[in-house]
């Protein structure tokens, strides 16, 4: 009988475990400074979650020398081209905050007011310019995502319509799943149950 109660605690418990439900995520938050959208938090890129910061300057200044593959955030042109596609998806919108896919100057590094350009380096073109996964938020219809191309020269913080952007694993904090607690506690109960018979 006890071998028989024990088996159904672990049958239980393992079943609990497999039909809990995946933690939901949530939308990222827009980091709002001066009216300005400086970044986002949460930001899901092909199921993981990164935080996003706008950033202007040369590709060299922002991306440790902006020499290697290994500066840069993403390293193929699936992933940064996926990592654009999510600024245009959940970040550079319309919202209560501010109307970051209308007014595209909204956006830090972007002071002109047709269009914003979101570039983030994954590699080299064979003539040595950067290979930019690319994200084209215009005022109005047009928004656009794919792969672009950045001069090692060029300064973003002189062009008016152009960022640097920067992605960095989320620091989430992972809860606890409760069916581990209910698991747990279900054990221990059925080992007091066992003793309590031994000793009557």
């Amino acid at each position: 009988m006890k071998l028989v109660l024990w088996a159904m605690a672990l049958l239980f418990g393992a079943g609990a475990l497999s039909f809990a439900p995946a933690p939901a995520q949530a939308a990222p938050i827009l980091l709002i400074s001066e009216g300005k959208l400086i970044g986002a938090n949460n930001v899901d890129v092909l199921g993981t979650l990164y935080d996003v910061s706008f950033v202007d300057g040369t590709c060299a200044a922002v991306f440790s020398g902006c020499d290697s593959v290994s500066d840069f955030d993403f390293n193929d042109f699936a992933s940064a081209t996926a990592a654009a596609g999510a600024l245009i998806q959940q970040v550079l919108l319309d919202s209560s905050l501010g109307n970051f896919d209308s007014l595209p100057s909204l956006t830090a590094g972007c002071s002109y007011v047709a269009n914003c350009t979101v570039e983030l380096p994954y590699g080299f073109w064979p003539d040595g310019t950067v290979k930019t996964g690319l994200a084209g938020n215009f005022a109005g219809s047009g928004d656009f995502w794919g792969t672009g191309t950045l001069r090692l020269s060029e300064n973003t913080s002189v062009i008016s319509n152009q960022a640097l952007v920067r992605f960095t694993l989320a620091a989430t904090a992972v809860p606890e799943p409760a069916t581990l607690v209910l698991f747990g506690a279900g054990l221990l109960g059925l080992a007091g149950l066992s003793r309590r018979r031994r000793r009557g």
